[in-house]
C-alpha cells in the first residue's frame, strides 16, 4: 500500500470513529447539529455585542473584531475558493453509501469537502483574535475545534478536511494580524469614521435585514422538523431527511426499461407499478436506502478456500485492486447509477462432514469476518455476510451474526441451494427456501434496523431454479429491507440469459442481481463472461452484480 492510501485509510477510520457515534442519541445529535450548523449565528451575535459594548477599550476591541472577521472571510471565501477551484473532493456521504448526514447541504457543495469552510473560518477568526487577546483567542480556538469535530460527527466532512481547514485558517489569521501590526498599526484613527453613529446605525440595520433574509430564504434554522434516526418523534428546529420518491420511481422504471415522461403520475404510498411484471408494486424503502440509487459490485468467496470464489483466490491487495477496477467499469457502463464495491463473504459454510452439531456447517470465526470488514473499509465498500444453513435453519444461524448485522455497512445474503430441509447432505441435492424463510430473514434484520436506528439493509437471495424459492409471491419487502433475487447459475451466455428469463424475471419480488463466474462462465463449453453492456440489456437490469 502506498503512503497516500495509507493516509486515506487512516482518514476513513477516524471518520467512522466520530460519525459512528451519531444516530445513537437524539440529544447528542441535536448538540452536534447545533455546533456544526448554527455556531456561526451565535458567534455573529457575540461579535456584534463586542462591537457595541461601551467601555474604555472599545476602540481596541473593535479593531480586533474587524481584523479577525476580515481574516475569517478571506480564509473562507478566498483561500478555500482557490483550493476548491483547483481540487474538488467529494463529501463522505457522496463517497460512502452508508453515510446519512444529519444536516442538509446544497448539491453544488458536494464536491467541496476540502478544506472545511466552517473550520477554516473559525480557526482564522481564533488565530487573529489570539494576536489581540490570548484568553479570548484560546476560547475561540476551543469553539473552532468543537465546530470542526461536529462537522465530522454529522457526516459532512472527513477529518482531514478539518485538519486542513485548521492549518490554513491559523495561517490566514496569523498573517492578517501580522500585516495589521506591520503596516496598519495606526488603523485606530479610522475607527471613529467606520463606527460613526449614523454609519454604524445604517450598517447594523443593513446587516440585520441581510441576516433575516438569509435565515428565512436559505438557512435550515426555520425548517419544520428534524428526525434523528434514534427518535420516533419529530424534533422541531432541524430538517427531516426524506426519501426522494420521484428519483426512486424513475430509477426503478429505468431498470425495467419502461419509458417515462416528466408528467407521469406516481403513487405516494407504493413504488411505481405498471401492467407489466416489472417494476414491482411494493413498499418504498426508508430514507438512506442504497438501491436503486447505486449499483453494488460484489466479490464473493471465503478466505479459507481458493475454489469458493475470488475472495480466497488472490492476495488481498490484488483482489481489492481488481474489485476497484471492476467497480469503476460498471460506473462507466452506467454513469447514472454509480457503482459501489462490496465484500460478499460466506460466513456460514455448508460442508460435506456433519461436524459436532450434525448440521453440516462451519461457522467462520470472528477474525475472518473482521478481516472482511477491514477489506471493505479500505475501499469504502459494504459487506454481505452469506449464510448457508445446511441442516440448521435461519432462526438459529442469523442470531449468531447479530453483532455484525447491527453495523450499518453490513448486509445479509441467504443461499437456498444449501438449505437441506429434508435431511440430505449438502451438495447431493439442490436445497430450497420458502417465502416464510425469506420473510423471517427480512423481518429479523428489519428488527435490527429499527432497534439500532440504521438505514435500510439489503437481503440477497440466491436462485437458479424454480424450486430453490417457493411461494415467491408471498415474499414481502419492507421499508427497512430491500430484497434482491440474485441469479447465480453459471454457464454459457445463452444459458445465463435463459435462466434469468425463466427463473428470475417471471417471478418479481423487488429488484434483481446476477452472479458472474470468472472461470465457470469462461471455460468450455461456456463462451465468455457477460459484459456490463450485455447484463444491462436484461429486463429488469440487475442492480446487484456479484463475481465469483
Amino acid at each position: 500500500m502506498d503512503f497516500f492510501h495509507f493516509l486515506q485509510n487512516i482518514d476513513t477510520a477516524w471518520f467512522w470513529s466520530l460519525y459512528g457515534l451519531s444516530h445513537q442519541s437524539v440529544w447528542l445529535d441535536v448538540v452536534g447539529v447545533f455546533f456544526a450548523e448554527y455556531t456561526a449565528y451565535l458567534t455573529t451575535v457575540i461579535l456584534v455585542v463586542a462591537l457595541m459594548w461601551p467601555n474604555k477599550n472599545r476602540d481596541k476591541r473593535r479593531i480586533a473584531v474587524v481584523i479577525s472577521v476580515a481574516a475569517a472571510f478571506i480564509a473562507r471565501y478566498v483561500v478555500k475558493g482557490v483550493i476548491v477551484f483547483a481540487y474538488q473532493r467529494p463529501r463522505p456521504f457522496v463517497d460512502l453509501a452508508t453515510v446519512h448526514p444529519l444536516i442538509n447541504s446544497f448539491s453544488w457543495e458536494n464536491l467541496q469537502a476540502f478544506p472545511s469552510g466552517h473550520t477554516i473560518f473559525f480557526f482564522a477568526l481564533a488565530a487573529a483574535l489570539y494576536g489581540f487577546n490570548k484568553k479570548v483567542g484560546i476560547g475561540a480556538f476551543i469553539v473552532a475545534a468543537v465546530v470542526g469535530v461536529s462537522r465530522v460527527y454529522v457526516g459532512v466532512h472527513w477529518p482531514s478536511d478539518i485538519l486542513g481547514g485548521a492549518i490554513l485558517g491559523i495561517l490566514t489569521g496569523w498573517t492578517a494580524f501580522y500585516v495589521y501590526k506591520k503596516y496598519f498599526v495606526h488603523f485606530d484613527k479610522y475607527i471613529k469614521i467606520i463606527f460613526n453613529k449614523n454609519v454604524w446605525r445604517g450598517a447594523v440595520i443593513g446587516a440585520a435585514i441581510l441576516s433575516l433574509f438569509y435565515l428565512f430564504a436559505f438557512s435550515n434554522l426555520f425548517a419544520t422538523e428534524y428526525r434523528s434516526v434514534t427518535a420516533d418523534v419529530a424534533e422541531k428546529f432541524f430538517p427531516l431527511p426524506t426519501l426522494d420518491k420521484a428519483d426512486y420511481d424513475a430509477r426503478i422504471l429505468a431498470l425495467a426499461h419502461v419509458a417515462t415522461s416528466s408528467g407521469s403520475q406516481v403513487s405516494t404510498t407504493t413504488a411505481t407499478s405498471t401492467p407489466r411484471l416489472w417494476p414491482v408494486e411494493t413498499t418504498y424503502p426508508n430514507v438512506g436506502a442504497i438501491l436503486p440509487f447505486k449499483r453494488i459490485v460484489a466479490y464473493y468467496g471465503n478466505f479459507y478456500s481458493t475454489k469458493m470464489g475470488v475472495l480466497g483466490e488472490y492476495p488481498a491487495d490484488q483482489m481489492l485492486a481488481m474489485l476497484a477496477s471492476t467497480t469503476a467499469m460498471w460506473t462507466a457502463a452506467d454513469p447514472t447509477t454509480p457503482a459501489i464495491p462490496a465484500i460478499h463473504y460466506i460466513a456460514t459454510v455448508a460442508q460435506a462432514s456433519a461436524g459436532k452439531e450434525g448440521k453440516y456447517i462451519l461457522r467462520m470465526p470472528d477474525d475472518q469476518i473482521d478481516h472482511a470488514l477491514k477489506l471493505a473499509e479500505k475501499i469504502n465498500g459494504i459487506v454481505f455476510l452469506d449464510v448457508q444453513v445446511a441442516l440448521s435453519n435461519l432462526q438459529y444461524e442469523l442470531p449468531q451474526l447479530e453483532k455484525y448485522l447491527k453495523m450499518p455497512q453490513v448486509h445479509l445474503a441467504i443461499d437456498p441451494e444449501f438449505s437441506m430441509k429434508f435431511g440430505d447432505r449438502p451438495g447431493t441435492v439442490i436445497g430450497t427456501f420458502d417465502a416464510n424463510d425469506i420473510n423471517y430473514a427480512a423481518q429479523y434484520i428489519a428488527g435490527i434496523v429499527r432497534d439500532n436506528h440504521l438505514p435500510p439493509k439489503i437481503l440477497v437471495v440466491h436462485r437458479f431454479t424454480y424450486d430453490m424459492v417457493t411461494n415467491y409471491e408471498k415474499i414481502q419487502p419492507l421499508p427497512e429491507v430491500e430484497i434482491v433475487m440474485d441469479m447465480d447459475g453459471f454457464g454459457s451466455k445463452e444459458k445465463k440469459y435463459g435462466t434469468y428469463n425463466r427463473v428470475i424475471a417471471p417471478e418479481p419480488v423487488q429488484v434483481t442481481g446476477i452472479k458472474l463466474f470468472y472461470k465457470n462462465d469462461v471455460n468450455p463449453p461456456a463462451n465468455g463472461l457477460l459484459s456490463p453492456a450485455e447484463v444491462l440489456k436484461l429486463t429488469p437490469s440487475p442492480i446487484y452484480i456479484q463475481y465469483q
